[in-house]
C-alpha cells in the first residue's frame, strides 16, 4: 500500500506501467515509502457507502499538517464536480492499461 500511496503522491496517478519492470525501484518512490503509513480509515469501512473514499494527510518537515479527503471516487477531488461518463471510462481504461480511448469505446459500444 505504501508504494501505491507514494506513486500517487509523486505522479498524481497510479497506472499499470507503475507495476512493470523496475518501476518499484524508483529511488524517489522508495524514499517516500519509508516515510509513508497507510491504514484503513475508521470512517470508511468496507461495508459503508464511503468504502471507495480516501484521506491523505501529509505532515511537512516543519510540522504543518495538510489533509485532503475524498468520500467517493466519482468526483474530481474534494467538493469537485462529478466526472462525466467519458471521464470515468477514461480513468477505468487507463488504470487497466487499455489502449483504446474512452471516446472510441463509447462510440463503438453505443450503437
Amino acid at each position: 500500500m505504501q508504494y501505491v500511496v507514494g506513486r500517487a503522491l509523486v505522479d498524481r496517478a497510479v497506472r499499470l506501467e507503475h507495476f512493470e519492470g523496475d518501476a518499484q525501484s524508483d529511488p524517489t518512490i522508495r524514499e517516500l515509502m519509508a516515510r509513508t503509513r497507510a491504514r484503513p480509515h475508521p470512517e470508511m469501512a468496507d461495508d459503508s457507502l464511503l468504502q471507495w473514499g480516501a484521506e491523505v494527510v501529509v505532515t511537512t518537515r516543519d510540522g504543518q499538517r495538510l489533509a485532503s479527503r475524498l468520500d467517493d471516487f466519482e468526483h474530481r477531488g474534494p467538493g469537485g464536480l462529478l466526472m462525466t461518463e467519458e471521464e470515468l471510462w477514461e480513468k477505468s481504461l487507463t488504470a487497466r492499461g487499455d489502449r483504446w480511448s474512452a471516446t472510441r469505446w463509447c462510440r463503438c459500444s453505443s450503437g
